[in-house]
């Protein structure tokens, strides 16, 4: 009887096994396609308009890697290569009108575009801008955490 029970308990944990990997094909696709959607496009023709290197904001929040505004023509992209920044819950990826941002006390609420949750701390992400964006108003791109109103990194744009 002990053999039985054996294989039921088998049959059981495969079963259940084959059933997650189904669940997380056809519920969460995007968790299997991460980073692919972490890149453009390979045909996708675009223009840069502005990119700056992120730096971090002191020894505790770091940040490096790269931020570009491009224009793709119909649609407008905030693309990050090499990025990584100091973990923090509630990241969020902003756009500041101003050129010369070092600091939290740089951050002008009336000059800031909030764009998205920060998608992860490391790797090359893609973000889509809001259409009709005016690209040439924004000279930097802030990793920024509205829960304790902290700047984690930076990237001040030049053309």
């Amino acid at each position: 009887m002990r053999f039985g029970s054996f294989l039921v308990t088998m049959f059981t944990v495969l079963a259940g096994f084959l059933a997650g990997v189904v669940s997380v094909q056809m519920l969460a696709p995007e968790l299997l396609n991460a980073q692919e959607r972490r890149r453009l496009p390979e045909r996708l023709a675009v223009r840069m308009v502005a990119a700056g290197d992120f730096i971090g904001v002191d020894s505790v929040r770091r940040a490096s890697g790269r931020a570009q505004l491009l224009d793709a023509g119909a649609m407008q992209i905030l693309r990050f290569t090499e990025f990584q920044v100091s973990n923090a819950p509630h990241l969020e990826v902003w756009l500041s009108q101003n050129d010369a941002v070092f600091g939290s006390f740089d951050v002008r609420a009336a000059e800031v575009l909030p764009l998205s949750p920060l998608k992860d701390s490391r790797g090359d992400q893609v973000y889509l801008l809001p259409e009709g964006l005016d690209l040439n108003q924004y000279r930097s791109v802030l990793i920024w955490s509205p829960e304790f109103r902290v700047l984690y990194g930076v990237a001040n744009l030049g053309t």
